[in-house]
């Protein structure tokens, strides 16, 4: 029993390793503008999970519900955008080249 658990977390700390040295060699050439896309990705997921915890600690609250999933809309739209954002940026440097 415990040798499993063991090679779960060796396997999600390699994981978490190996993405940590991925995003970071990521982030060093990404430009402040893309930094700050990414930052508001980040946030907007954050707050996010955030009001949801809220909506579940208090699910009498029918307002919460529905702001809930007006944010979870909103939060699915922005990050479309920011993905068609850097999709069209990422064609536009490849065509250039």
């Amino acid at each position: 029993m415990y040798e499993k658990f063991q090679i779960k977390v060796t396997g999600s700390i390699f994981f978490v390793s190996w993405i940590r040295k991925k995003l970071v060699r990521a982030l060093e050439f990404m430009e402040d503008g893309t930094k700050n896309i990414f930052l508001i990705f980040s946030l907007s997921w954050f707050f996010t999970m955030v009001l949801f915890n809220v909506q579940f600690t208090y699910p009498q609250n029918r307002i919460l519900k529905v702001l809930c999933l007006l944010v979870l809309a909103l939060n699915v739209t922005l990050n479309f955008i920011i993905i068609y954002y850097l999709v069209v940026n990422y064609k536009n440097i490849n065509d250039l080249e």
